[in-house]
């Protein structure tokens, strides 16, 4: 088990760096309306966690394959990032949801823990399920809604979508959902 940890933690840093731009491209546009009413940063992040737990998740989760157990598949949806965590993960089948911003923000931090975690997993005799809930321990404990940050408004972001390139999706990861997802 430890080996194929090993092997799975670089492509999954790839395919994250690829949802990430993929979501980035859809993310100002559905957010945008959520950002101008609020009266704080506070509530700012509770409209936004309601709309996304309104979405029609259960909907993107049934079109993705079910065929890897032993992966961690990414999709985006709704300018998010959904990772499906499933056994030996995790007890049961579940699903964790980002905003592209936060992975921007701990981009470093995330390979570094990474890159730890890859030199680890060679020898350790954990459960990925027991590490999994052990990573977990931290970011549960932690206030919600975060302390505020600045976050870019949608000219800035604008701008900075505007230097890179745009995210061309492979045609390999889009998924069949019919009609409207939402």
């Amino acid at each position: 088990m430890s080996r194929y940890r090993s092997k799975m933690l670089p492509s999954f840093l790839t395919n994250l760096e690829q949802a990430r731009l993929d979501a980035e491209e859809e993310y100002w546009s559905v957010v945008r309306h959520m950002m101008v009413t609020p009266s704080s940063p506070a509530e700012a992040a509770r409209t936004l966690e309601r709309w996304l737990l309104a979405q029609n998740w259960s909907k993107v989760l049934g079109a993705l394959p079910d065929d890897a157990a032993h992966s961690l598949p990414l999709l985006t949806y709704v300018g998010h990032i959904g990772i499906r965590l499933a056994p030996p993960f995790t007890l049961k089948r579940a699903l964790a949801i980002f905003d592209p911003l936060q992975f921007q923000r701990l981009h470093l931090a995330l390979l570094h823990h990474c890159t730890m975690a890859q030199q680890q997993a060679a020898s350790s005799t954990v459960h990925p399920r027991d590490a999994l809930a052990l990573a977990l321990r931290h970011p549960t404990g932690l206030p919600w809604p975060p302390a505020p940050r600045a976050e870019p408004s949608p000219d800035e972001a604008g701008r900075y979508t505007q230097r890179r390139s745009p995210y061309i999706r492979a045609e390999e990861n889009a998924l069949a959902l019919g009609t409207a997802a939402s």
